[in-house]
């Protein structure tokens, strides 16, 4: 019982980390097409 529950707490701070390595992409590429945005605009 103790191996799976380990098991389990590994997998879900492997889900965290790779939900927050998605939304830092989706941050950065965000701000990016922002500034495309501005640069284009001016």
């Amino acid at each position: 019982m103790s191996v799976h529950a380990a098991h389990a707490v590994d997998r879900h701070l492997f889900d965290e980390r790779f939900l927050d390595e998605v939304v830092l992409q989706h941050v950065v590429v965000t701000i990016g097409h922002d500034f495309l945005l501005l640069f284009g605009d001016t």
